[in-house]
């Protein structure tokens, strides 16, 4: 992500943010990293005491274009699916003061493209580059998008025009080299901004390489794959990306619930044979388990995208839920799963959620 210019030049209305709150804000970021987590909670303090002390309404804090560019640039910067989700629902309400911003359109564009929402992607895109030609990010965007719908000539002339406004910078000549070699839209976001890190991610040196194709796996979606996986599960009542995807499941002619922690996009990319190894193993051992005051039925079913999962039993005895749990890349035919124990507490039936 770009560095941190959040403030909307051609804002006319008063704000909300004075120059030591931005001071504070820009002293989380530090380069190429920053604490991310820490400039929310700053952010959410802002305006919760704004509001506490009648300075400004909820409402103002949600459309104010200032707070919106820095709640954008901190959320995307987490580079997690629930966090690009949240840019799209945090900034909504201050596009109408937009007008002008090429920042705002470019993180919004960002967010709506991790979410996999593409041709909405695209859109915002070009409205950045056309409401502020002179933002650079904007045209590194809207040449990413471009090259995904096929318009390979657009994109080469948008990279031109970054850069002129940032003679060789990496990005953009990253970009235009991997689009002449006919990398896909997620191969050419599996990059960090800075050279070196960026170096350290693809000799397999970064820590944080599989969060990042995680968070890249959201964007395209597999339509056949996501089709199979549907079609295995015969889900009922459906809901995608909102944030999650989950339905109604059957197994043994019990219904469940089942939501995946992910976008349809993301679904699409779990592998089909471990998925259908999962069902069978929970339909014969799983549907049912000792636990409590007795035998407990399972009521939930949670993937992860680190192909963990979570099951949740609900005692009738005593109204209490208990969960098992697997490790990242779990399988729940191994014998330590199959023989594993309730944890003697019960769980928040916020997890359930």
């Amino acid at each position: 992500m770009p560095q941190a210019d959040n403030k909307n030049p051609k804002n006319t209305l008063p704000r909300l943010l004075t120059d030591d709150d931005v001071k504070t804000l820009e002293a989380f970021n530090e380069g190429y990293q920053g604490y991310f987590w820490k400039m929310l909670d700053y952010l959410n303090k802002f305006v919760a005491k704004g509001v506490e002390e009648g300075r400004f309404t909820e409402k103002q804090a949600q459309e104010d274009i200032e707070l919106a560019l820095w709640f954008g640039y901190a959320y995307n910067n987490l580079d997690i699916y629930p966090a690009y989700y949240r840019t799209l629902v945090q900034m909504k309400p201050s596009e109408k003061n937009a007008h002008g911003c090429g920042a705002w359109y470019y993180r919004y564009s960002v967010a709506l493209m991790y979410c996999g929402k593409l041709n909405a992607a695209r859109q915002y895109a070009e409205q950045a580059v056309t409401e502020d030609p002179s933002y650079p990010w904007g045209w590194l965007q809207a040449a990413k998008l471009r090259y995904h719908f096929g318009d390979k000539d657009g994109a080469q002339a948008a990279i031109a025009k970054g850069l002129e406004l940032e003679p060789d910078n990496y990005e953009f000549l990253t970009l235009r080299k991997e689009i002449s070699l006919g990398y896909t839209l997620e191969q050419l976001e599996y990059h960090w901004i800075g050279p070196e890190e960026d170096k350290r991610l693809h000799e397999g040196l970064d820590q944080d390489a599989d969060d990042k194709q995680r968070a890249i796996a959201g964007i395209v979606t597999d339509h056949e794959n996501l089709a199979r996986i549907k079609a295995l599960f015969k889900f009922q009542g459906w809901d995608a990306d909102a944030p999650f995807c989950h339905g109604i499941v059957t197994f043994n002619q019990f219904q469940l619930q089942m939501l995946f922690r992910m976008n349809e996009a993301a679904l699409s990319k779990l592998d089909y044979n471990w998925l259908k190894k999962q069902r069978d193993t929970i339909a014969m051992h799983y549907v049912q388990r000792p636990c409590g005051s007795g035998i407990c039925q399972l009521v939930f079913i949670g993937i992860n995208l680190d192909y963990s999962i979570d099951l949740v039993y609900y005692d009738l005895e005593t109204e209490k839920h208990y969960e098992i749990s697997t490790p990242k890349n779990g399988d729940l035919s191994s014998e330590a799963i199959l023989s594993m124990d309730f944890a003697d507490e019960t769980i928040d039936r916020n997890r359930l959620n």
